[in-house]
């Protein structure tokens, strides 16, 4: 699982439901920095350069796309449009679910009585009647409104003939939001997650060492991957702890901790 699209392992997550007083939680000590909860503190040496992600709640939001039928269309043409559901890093934090594409394409055949309306009534039809398609369409006199059916992925339209595109209008309705933080995403993580929880996400990718496996890695190896961080948002205590994080990233908590002297 990764929050850069599977690029790095996750080698440990944490989940703070109920976050102590006074960033007890997250401590700076030593150039080490102590999580409550994980198995191994972190030594600020072994982040990598820009190995840091933070990630706000979002429940996320479907994408909306207008389709608008302009002008009167030829008769005897096949309009064609071409939707794909893009998913990013599958489950946001997940490697384990890759990227993928979904495509499926939905054409109208005119005939000699057909208008605006019909071609936008008929296409929104097709969209809606497919059993196995990702989203959802209405039409009024020629405007279609497209909606993808979650927000688990982007929703992308396009009009398969190039030299259509003034015929079949696309522009975005609503933007398109991922989600993050959610208890479905975080409880795919580590399963500890509380339903009803929102979620601030911290991500630390840092260089670790692990023990050599056979007679060919007698010596310690160095692999990089992520330590997440799960903290409640809407605990009493999670902006205290918010605030401390960000001193700690961006280099003005107390310099003691990073010299190793505290």
């Amino acid at each position: 699982m990764s929050v850069l699209g599977g690029t790095y392992p996750v080698l440990d997550s944490v989940v703070l439901n109920t976050i102590q007083a006074s960033h007890a939680d997250f401590v700076l000590s030593e150039g080490t920095i102590t999580i409550n909860g994980l198995a191994t503190p972190i030594p600020i040496k072994n982040i990598i350069k820009g190995g840091y992600q933070e990630i706000a709640y979002a429940a996320g939001t479907p994408k909306v796309v207008t389709l608008t039928v302009t002008g009167t269309p030829a008769t005897n043409t096949l309009y064609k449009i071409r939707l794909k559901a893009y998913s990013a890093q599958g489950n946001q934090l997940s490697s384990a679910q890759q990227k993928y594409v979904l495509s499926k394409d939905y054409a109208y055949y005119t005939g000699a009585s057909d208008t605006a309306t019909t071609v936008g009534a008929g296409l929104a039809a097709l969209i809606s009647n497919d059993l196995e398609g990702f989203a959802t369409a209405t039409s009024s006199s020629g405007v279609m409104t497209i909606t993808a059916a979650d927000a688990t992925a982007d929703l992308i339209v396009t009009v398969v003939d190039p030299s259509q595109a003034s015929v079949l209008v696309v522009t975005t309705g609503t933007a398109y939001v991922a989600p993050a933080g959610t208890f479905a995403i975080v409880n795919a993580i580590n399963p500890t997650a509380v339903s009803g929880n929102t979620y601030q996400t911290y991500v630390f990718i840092l260089k670790a060492e692990i023990p050599g496996k056979g007679l060919n890695s007698p010596g310690n190896e160095y692999i990089v991957g992520e330590v997440i961080l799960f903290a409640n948002s809407a605990d009493s205590n999670f902006s205290a702890l918010d605030t401390y994080i960000g001193t700690v990233v961006g280099g003005t908590a107390t310099a003691a901790g990073y010299l190793g002297i505290s």
